[in-house]
């Protein structure tokens, strides 16, 4: 009994540990106006684009035969939304910022995620 129970709490664990690594941002809510605002407040950064439904993408690449450290892609993923478009997430907009190439990952950030990141 003791092993059953014990088991399930490390698949529980397992898997709750599936749901902080593998975050599910929301649906963009922001309004049209503030859309077209962002546009053009963000249109002098290269790489970061306005969509149309309300995500800031933001995309890095590095060239072939080099790798991204991941706790580095992991610092800038979280300071880049969570600080620098914070009040962005706020109007409703989800911060979508990738790093492609070896080692390379997508984080998607709306205010819900930072702001539990800010209390862990």
């Amino acid at each position: 009994m003791k092993h059953q129970f014990l088991l399930t709490s490390l698949a529980a664990l397992a898997l709750s540990a599936c749901n902080v690594t593998n975050y599910q941002a929301t649906e963009p809510t922001a309004a049209s106006h503030d859309i077209k605002e962002a546009k053009i407040k963000l249109s002098g950064i290269d790489n970061m684009k306005v969509t149309d439904d309300g995500y800031i993408t933001y995309f890095e690449s590095v060239p072939h035969g080099y790798m991204w450290d991941t706790q580095v892609i992991k610092q800038m993923s979280q300071e880049g939304a969570c600080e620098n478009l914070y009040d962005f997430l706020e109007l409703g907009f989800v911060v979508k910022i990738g790093f492609k190439g070896e080692g390379g990952r997508e984080e998607h950030f709306d205010l819900a995620r930072c702001n539990a990141d800010e209390t862990n």
